[in-house]
């Protein structure tokens, strides 16, 4: 290192004199200057041993370098970094940090401590080092993607979104830089699908055989009602990659959003056979198998699924789930019990188990045991998620202040006169399943599950925002309602076509006011009764589930805006019936539902439980059964510990 001065800046580019920076490590003189440059060779031949991929030339150089100059900053970094890939982090970690107090302007040591910190365990650390990276080279498009990436993994959708824009702006041939863009739209709150399309169209325009982004394009475009789109994108994706486990899995959720149970369970066991020792294919197939109604071979693979991961608690929720145990003391529900009382709250998938044990000790007849298991379950569930009853309450008067009968007969005129909708509301758990089973049993109703169209539109438009423009946005939201529709399995040959979306019982002043000659059925049972089963389902999405005041809190606001409706609905397109009814007197009660819907009666609609379309949603055992009355007056089994029901009974009963 011949000329370099003590006072002169130092070599390796800390910034500091040489002096206080490799001048330090050893007495100065000739010798100190000889050994060096021998570290400079030495680093330099690593180097270059490192950029050709022979990792173990590279570490031996390195070490060797440290050996004559151990403070030299570049040869602890990327011997860090060599340890790290090694799988060595804990002993990068020291090495990595130092080369960073030593050369802490290098922009690209805090990227490469980024990753450090990543493997460690530390992603706010991270997330800090590649902040400092971009600090110091503002213009890297990489960088901005892989902190936008992080902080996208880390659940921080608001600050991805801007770091990822920027890596987009600084090099927009970056295709996946557009791919994470987009599924930071996805992720944003509200969702912004038409933002995530655009970004995955400029992925595919700049890597046309990018399988990942086009599983994510079929998943806008399923949540937004193009499904037909969705399903062309995957099918393309499983073209390009046929043995994509994620390609598969999205065509298994794609059948069954579609109540198509059979493709399903034949993709399923696809991804088996390509990975015959993974958990979660096996139970993949099971949740498929349960759709279609093949209850044993779910079991059956369940259990298989037990043996592949011994003691997992959401593989053992599905067993005991779908095993109808004969006795208190069968051994596998006793080790089920032992097992959820072994463990401490925060165990991922205990959730699952307490309500599947809940179902099991209800059948039985233990319910002071069951309401334990249902009560923990929905607490541990509840703790992230709080109901607002202030907000719904609020919401629920504008709803009734925005569809007063002139609101609706406004709409009108941009209206579609087709009577082909059916749509089914209540509330969750009411029977609105077993109200569909039944209807789409008959030759000319087709089966649309729970259409998520109308939620996904229903944003609280005006009626100055529908009416706009000569109605442009109400026909618009008509005309793609009805092509929803038009996607259902045997709509084409169908006089109607049902939605059992329960929630819609929110919007039904807009859905009538669309369309006028829509049927709308109205499915009312015990409130005590509607809010012990939703108590008893691990509902995701339903946060009012959780706790008995918020249900019976809910429930009087559902009550409150079905009054307003059947005060402004027409009574020749609304139609209400009692669970209960339909139990005591199945084929009065279903020949009035058939002949509501304008259909001649067949008694193919009394044999229900064979209708092998899809079942998503928690009845799907129940509606595979004949008609039963287990159900009804539920409550009184659970009489001591349901308070806060019992005084809605009481008031609405």
């Amino acid at each position: 290192m011949a000329g370099v001065g003590r006072k002169d800046p130092c070599p390796c580019g800390s910034g500091k004199r040489y002096k206080h920076c490799c001048g330090t490590a050893e007495p100065h003189g000739a010798a100190t200057q000889a050994a060096q440059a021998g570290a400079a060779q030495l680093y330099r031949q690593g180097h270059r041993a490192h950029l050709a991929g022979n990792k173990a030339e590279a570490a031996r150089h390195y070490q060797a370098t440290l050996a004559r100059q151990p403070e030299h900053p570049d040869a602890l970094h990327y011997l860090g970094m060599l340890l790290m890939e090694a799988g060595r982090a804990d002993q990068a970690a020291g090495m990595v940090r130092r080369s960073l107090e030593l050369k802490p302007r290098d922009a690209d040591f805090w990227a490469n401590a980024a990753l450090l910190e990543q493997a460690l365990g530390q992603p706010d650390a991270a997330v800090r080092a590649y902040r400092e990276s971009i600090f110091l080279a503002p213009g890297d498009a990489e960088r901005c993607m892989l902190l936008g990436s992080l902080l996208l993994m880390l659940g921080r959708t608001d600050e991805a979104l801007p770091e990822l824009e920027r890596s987009c702006r600084l090099n927009p041939a970056l295709g996946q830089a557009w791919y994470l863009l987009g599924n930071a739209h996805m992720k944003s709150r509200p969702p912004r699908y038409e933002d995530a399309l655009d970004c995955f169209r400029k992925v595919l325009k700049r890597l046309p055989r990018h399988v990942d982004a086009r599983i994510s394009m079929a998943t806008a475009m399923a949540m937004t009602q193009r499904r037909a789109e969705a399903l062309t994108l995957l099918r393309e994706a499983e073209e390009l990659e046929p043995a994509n486990i994620g390609v598969l899995s999205n065509l298994v959720s794609y059948w069954l959003e579609g109540e198509a149970a059979d493709e399903a369970v034949a993709y399923s066991r696809k991804i088996v056979a390509l990975r015959p020792n993974a958990v979660e294919s096996h139970v993949e197939l099971g949740c498929a198998l349960k759709a279609q109604g093949t209850f044993d071979e779910a079991l059956s693979v369940f259990r298989h699924a037990l043996t592949l991961k011994p003691g997992d608690l959401a593989v053992m929720a599905h067993i005991v789930g779908e095993q109808r145990y004969d006795r208190l003391d069968d051994p596998e529900l006793l080790q089920a019990r032992h097992l959820a009382d072994s463990v401490d709250d925060a165990k991922e998938g205990l959730d699952k188990l307490c309500f599947a044990l809940g179902r099991a000790l209800d059948r039985l007849g233990a319910y002071e045991a069951a309401f334990a298991c249902y009560a923990r379950g929905n607490w541990i569930a509840a703790r992230d998620a709080p109901f607002d009853r202030e907000a719904f309450s609020s919401w629920v008067d504008r709803q009734i202040a925005r569809f007063d009968k002139a609101a609706i007969s406004a709409l009108r005129p941009f209206s579609d006169p087709t009577p082909r909708p059916v749509y089914i509301v209540g509330m969750p758990r009411s029977g609105t399943t077993l109200t569909d089973q039944i209807l789409s049993a008959h030759s000319r109703v087709a089966g649309g599950g729970e259409r998520m169209y109308w939620p996904y539109v229903d944003k609280e438009l005006s009626l100055g925002e529908l009416l706009a423009d000569d109605g442009v946005l109400a026909r618009k939201l008509v005309t793609a309602g009805l092509e929803d529709l038009e996607t259902v399995d045997g709509a084409a040959l169908a006089d109607r076509v049902t939605d059992k979306m329960p929630d819609n019982f929110k919007r039904l002043g807009l859905l009538h006011g669309l369309q006028p000659n829509a049927r709308i059925i109205h499915v009312r049972r015990n409130p005590a009764d509607t809010c012990l089963s939703i108590y008893f389902q691990n509902f995701k999405g339903h946060e009012y589930g959780r706790n008995l005041d918020d249900l019976a809190f809910y429930y009087r606001q559902y009550r409150r805006l079905m009054d307003h409706w059947r005060a402004v609905l027409p009574s020749e397109s609304f139609f209400e019936f009692d669970y209960e009814e339909l139990v005591a007197n199945q084929e009065a009660t279903s020949r009035q539902l058939v002949a509501f819907c304008g259909l001649d009666w067949e008694s193919a609609c009394l044999n229900f439980h064979e209708n092998r379309k899809a079942v998503r949603t928690a009845s799907i055992w129940q509606v595979r059964q004949k008609m039963y009355s287990g159900s009804v007056a539920r409550w009184r089994h659970y009489e001591p510990y349901i308070q806060p029901l019992l005084d809605l009974n009481a008031d609405c009963g």
